[in-house]
């Protein structure tokens, strides 16, 4: 969006073109552009969209056009409609254009150019329109109006690629400047869609962030998961249901097959390659990136140089396995499908938590460390705090047992220089240095952390579940949020 905003802004005329997989949000783009532009800039007006066909149709187009012109009220005078149906090319028609427009209002036009794609007919009718707006570009030096095109659509540019050889023409694009892949749902469109959703109650920002993450910004997939969303309190528990209901169904296992049939053969073994946990090199498989990405199977990243093509969501890898036997004609190869062993790329509940779980016990690590020096004499506050031993060890004191450990760490390139002996004491006996100061030496401040206690034991669990990759509940992350809320209710004089 801010690289077309930028070429609106910086050029006189441009040429954009934006491909997308079906059902994948083009049309909303469109919109979203209409939004944006029209915020950036005063002058600049933004017409359609228009399907393809009809703009190159140019009479109905050019009429259409110039009767849209009359009804927003941006014309100084009616232009000859005879001369502008007759103009030869299009920098002819814009020049009539901008001499009947009322340029104190509007000094920069935008024709949106939805539905390009081949529609069976081949990429002839790609390479007219896009030849015939790139020929525009070339020729326009009006500088009293700039004139911008932006079409989208799904359409192959290998195909467009090998038309203008055998034409004999350069390549119409630049990547990322000129041409550029339909980007995902953002997190925050992402979650203004979810938040608008009628008859949701109970909405935090976790949910649009899993709910993005389990579908990858996927605009057909948010949609059909939203539309399946009955009213209620909202839970990251409903959203999931939800999505695992749409990935067993009829109607998306059919929905997918459409999208697999439209892979040729060495596309389809690229798919499985995909399901078989690799990544394709998207600069040695041009031919499989498109055809994987212009299906809506797959997303490209990037990273330190490597571009590269994997599965695009949880949510279409679960369906291919759950899926696998209605495939079987069109996709060769065995794959294990049982989908439920493959863990969702879920991360924001587990991230969350370890904030929270290190917040929480690094607050209490240090209320301790104050607490027990004031009892500990000259000693180090830790020296004189015996907790219990695992089996088959003698008990040490804190002290030796934290700095033993510490000492086997010295050197360690993955631990950081900051080594406070209070770190290297496990969560249980943190819990048993708070168990001394409320129960041996009656302690004021940790007193109030009485009504913690019963909650250090689940803190275990769900810490013990973070460790270990495990993608806890909403309910642990509710219970961090909860000791977290009542220890700063206990330390707040």
């Amino acid at each position: 969006m801010q690289s077309i905003s930028r070429v609106v802004a910086d050029r006189g005329c441009s040429s954009v073109a934006i491909v997308g997989a079906p059902a994948s949000g083009k049309t909303h783009f469109l919109r979203e552009i209409r939004r944006h532009v029209g915020a950036d800039s005063e002058k600049t007006v933004v017409y359609g969209p228009v399907t393809a066909s009809t703009f190159l149709e140019s009479d109905a187009f050019r009429t259409q056009f110039i009767e849209w012109l009359a009804f927003e009220g941006l014309l100084a005078r009616q232009p000859d409609l005879e001369a502008c149906l007759a103009a030869a090319s299009q920098a002819l028609f814009w020049s009539h254009i901008a001499d009947c427009l009322n340029l104190r209002l509007k000094r920069v036009i935008l024709v949106e150019i939805d539905e390009v794609c081949n529609n069976g007919r081949g990429p002839a009718p790609l390479y007219d329109l896009f030849t015939q707006l790139r020929k525009f570009c070339n020729e326009w030096q009006d500088d009293r109006l700039g004139v911008h095109f932006v079409s989208c659509g799904n359409w192959s540019r290998a195909e467009l690629n090998t038309l203008c050889d055998r034409y004999m023409t350069s390549w119409p694009f630049v990547r990322n400047d000129s041409l550029f892949v339909l980007p995902d749902l953002t997190l925050d469109e992402t979650r203004a869609w979810l938040s608008n959703k009628s008859g949701i109650t109970g909405f935090r920002d976790l949910h649009s962030q899993y709910l993005w993450e389990i579908t990858e910004g996927d605009n057909s997939m948010v949609s059909q998961i939203l539309a399946g969303l009955e009213p209620g309190k909202l839970t990251c528990d409903r959203l999931y249901a939800e999505a695992e209901r749409l990935v067993c169904s009829e109607a998306y296992r059919d929905q997918l097959r459409g999208q697999v049939e439209k892979l040729d053969q060495l596309g389809r073994q690229f798919l499985f390659t995909l399901l078989s946990g690799q990544f394709i090199d998207c600069q040695k498989h041009q031919h499989a990136w498109e055809q994987l990405l212009l299906t809506g199977l797959a997303r490209e990243e990037q990273t330190e140089g490597l571009r590269f093509l994997r599965l695009k969501n949880w949510a279409i890898e679960s369906a291919l396995r759950h899926h696998w036997q209605s495939y079987s004609d069109l996709l060769q190869g065995s794959v294990y499908d049982q989908y439920k062993e493959f863990v969702p790329p879920i991360t924001c509940l587990n991230r969350d938590a370890y904030g929270f779980i290190c917040e929480i016990e690094n607050l209490l690590r240090n209320l301790a460390v104050q607490r027990l020096y004031l009892y500990a004499g000259d000693k180090h506050p830790l020296a004189s705090v015996f907790c219990s031993a695992d089996s088959g060890k003698p008990i040490q004191s804190e002290y030796d047992r934290a700095a033993a450990w510490r000492t086997k760490t010295l050197g360690n390139p993955y631990v950081d220089t900051h080594l406070a002996l209070t770190s290297y004491s496990q969560t249980k006996h943190l819990r048993e240095w708070i168990d001394r100061l409320i129960d041996r030496f009656n302690d004021p401040l940790c007193t109030n952390l009485s009504t913690l206690r019963s909650d250090m034991s689940g803190f275990n669990d769900i810490r013990d579940a973070v460790t270990h990759n495990q993608i806890i509940s909403e309910t642990s992350y509710d219970t961090l949020l909860l000791i977290r809320n009542k220890l700063y209710r206990a330390l707040v004089s």
